[in-house]
This record gives structure tokens, sequence and C-alpha cells, in this order.
């Protein structure tokens, strides 16, 4: 994947980050990921702050009276979030290997991009018919 295949890529690698290819695509696949994990904590502060504006986000977390600890249920998250980086990664490695679902047999994806689930992580399909998203755009 050369440099100049990338968005906003002018060539500025001081680290040498980019020089093994697929360590690069390692790197703009988790950076896609955190990108949309960031999307979705937004999404979670602002629906925070129209259902309980009261509460300012950042002390939501301390001043939520929950059933049960705030621990235990960063330790759950935790442990549920390295099950599914774990799948992704193995898929990153060996796209298609993780394709069934490990507890429900009749579950299964279909063929799709890896880092790219599509179908209903897709519902206003803005990605084209086998094209890349924003193919059409330039910088």
């Amino acid at each position: 994947m050369p440099f100049s295949s990338l968005p906003a890529d002018f060539g500025y690698d001081p680290l040498g980050l980019g020089k093994d290819p697929a360590s690069l695509k390692w790197y703009r696949e988790a950076e896609l990921q955190h990108a949309r994990w960031a999307m979705l904590g937004v999404a979670g502060v602002l629906g925070q702050e129209v259902f309980n504006p009261s509460v300012f986000f950042y002390d939501a977390a301390a001043t939520a009276t929950l059933p049960f600890d705030i621990l235990g249920l960063v330790a759950v998250q935790f442990l549920l979030m390295h099950f599914v980086e774990l799948r992704r990664w193995r898929d990153f490695e060996k796209p298609g290997s993780v394709d069934q679902d490990p507890i429900f047999a009749g579950n299964k994806l279909p063929a799709h991009e890896v880092g790219y689930p599509g179908g209903i992580f897709d519902p206003m399909k803005a990605r084209g018919q086998g094209g890349r998203a924003g193919s059409g755009a330039a910088l």
C-alpha cells in the first residue's frame, strides 16, 4: 500500500511506521476501528446530554446509581471487548477464519471485506457495489 493511497498523506513519516506494507495495513485497520469507537462515544455523550442534561457527561459515571458495581461493569466490558478484538485480529490475519459464530452454529457472516462488516452496519448502503467508500471524492 503506497503512501499516495492513504487519505491526507503527504509523505511525512519521521518514525518510519509506513515502511512495512503489512504493518501499515494493520495500522490503517486499527485507526479505522478507533475512529468508529470514538464516533460511538460521541453519540453516547450527546445522548446523555439530551436525556439527562443536569449531569455533566464527565461526572456521569461517578454520580450514576446502578444496581451493580461500576468496577464489575468495567471488568465485564474489558473481557467482552478483549474477545471481540481477538476475533477481529484473527480475521485480519486469516480472512474468513472467524466468520462462523462460535456459540450459535447457524449464524455465519456473508463474504465481506476485512475490517468492514457491511450488512446491518451499512443501512444506507454508503459503500457501493464492490467500490470503496468515497471513491469519487477528491481532496
